[in-house]
């Protein structure tokens, strides 16, 4: 295999990709924020390609941006406006107003108990140990890394129907909880996922917002990027990166390094177990207590090889990311790897439609969930930790908002089935 087939291969992927993209969404959509985000991927692994020469699969891993971006113009029918559970209007404000405040209630608690990485000395580690150390079954760490960034998104798009007490609320939430995490990207998160509220967001008439936004975007960026810059100055392991040539080589050489070493070690690392399995056996038994041999996660085989860390209960093993082609082709023949990229992109659209399509707060929550975490598993991989922790924040979120419109109803109404008895 030569080197320079597999750069030909990414730069066409790349090329192919964005003209389906222009042609059917234009720049200005969610569909191209996806895409720019597998740019930086893509080139990443032709650079890791071209350092340490070929690896399995690799053809694969280059094709993920064009096939995503077939699946976004497949139409399967048009997302319908006319919800059956359509749910007034106050009622459904005062959910989302309890949804919000059981979660910015997870969040102090967890960060009252296992403290705030940002400010601690040893930032790079307990931003990943501090994860799940806060009991309740970890739904506190669950609330912060996937439901307030998912209600954060609902605020966006549905800013007109919530009001700006509600908005304020939800997003000083979100940009509150995503600094103190300690992440480097924690800045830039909400600026993506701002632009993706308003890029899926239509207003009357049929025009996008996005425009107007434009210059406060570009500033947020400006700011995100110092923000990088200024926790990365905090970390051991990056004391002597230099800022530009750091956050070039994250985006794009780091980011997809663990991916040529999951293709070159493949199943090995897990004893000839499909990598979903690996994973799904794994969470298991770390969740649930349920069977035994599987003590680490794929991401955490991979990171050892990455890190040169050997793998015990002691050591810290940072967390990598393999990439939706990766974890595809080690989980599935590459047949099924294609179906399931396409289908990502076709979903990936029509819950946008959906969300542009319906006025209803409750129904855009569920698209909201898997719009995030769509990017997430294409950059990262580890498709059954994404599958579990969204579903049962998802869950979570549901059950609080229909409880909080079911107990307002029940005090709304008992004072009249009481005057009624005592009649």
């Amino acid at each position: 295999m030569n080197n320079a087939n597999f750069t030909v291969v990414g730069y066409l992927s790349l090329i192919a990709a964005g003209l389906v993209i222009w042609a059917k969404w234009r720049f200005a959509s969610p569909q191209f924020l996806v895409f720019l985000l597998l740019v930086t991927q893509t080139l990443g692994y032709v650079a890791v390609l071209d350092y340490y020469g070929p690896a399995y699969h690799s053809y694969f891993v280059l094709l993920v941006p064009v096939l995503f971006a077939f699946g976004t113009v497949l139409n399967f029918g048009r997302a319908s406006s006319n919800l059956r559970d359509r749910l007034a209007q106050q009622d459904e404000l005062r959910g989302f107003a309890a949804v919000v405040g059981m979660l910015a209630l997870l969040a102090v608690y967890h960060f009252a108990l296992v403290g705030i990485p940002l400010f601690q000395s040893d930032a790079e580690i307990a931003r990943f140990q501090t994860l799940g150390q806060s009991g309740l079954f970890g739904l506190p760490s669950r609330a912060v890394l996937f439901g307030i960034p998912a209600m954060a998104l609902v605020t966006i798009i549905r800013r007109e129907v919530l009001g700006r007490r509600l908005v304020t609320c939800s997003l000083s939430l979100y940009i509150i909880t995503q600094v103190f995490l300690g992440f480097k990207s924690g800045i830039l998160n909400v600026v993506a996922v701002v632009c993706a509220g308003l890029l899926i967001q239509k207003v009357a008439k049929g025009r996008y917002t996005f425009k107007r936004y434009v210059p406060a975007i570009v500033a947020a960026l400006f700011l995100g990027f110092l923000y990088v810059l200024q926790v990365a100055s905090r970390y051991a392991g990056l004391a002597n990166s230099t800022g530009t040539s750091y956050l070039w080589r994250r985006l794009t050489f780091i980011g997809s390094e663990p991916t040529w070493y999951a293709n070159m070690f493949g199943l090995q690392l897990t004893n000839g177990r499909p990598v979903y399995i690996h994973d799904a056996l794994y969470f298991a038994q770390k969740y649930f207590k349920v069977g035994t041999g599987v003590q680490f996660g794929y991401d955490s085989l991979v990171s050892s090889l990455v890190t040169h860390t050997p793998i015990s209960e002691t050591a810290f093993l940072v967390p990598v990311t393999v990439g939706a082609g990766s974890y595809l082709a080690l989980s599935c023949n590459l047949i099924v790897g294609t179906l399931i990229l396409i289908g990502i992109g076709a979903l990936y659209s029509r819950l946008v439609q959906k969300c542009r399509t319906t006025t209803s707060i409750f129904s855009t929550i569920i698209p909201c969930v898997v719009i995030l975490a769509t990017p997430d598993f294409l950059l990262k991989g580890i498709g059954m930790y994404l599958l579990i922790n969204n579903f049962l924040i998802a869950f979570v979120i549901i059950v609080v908002f229909r409880l909080s419109i079911l107990w307002r109803s029940t005090t709304l109404r008992s004072p009249v089935s009481a005057g009624s008895v005592h009649k």
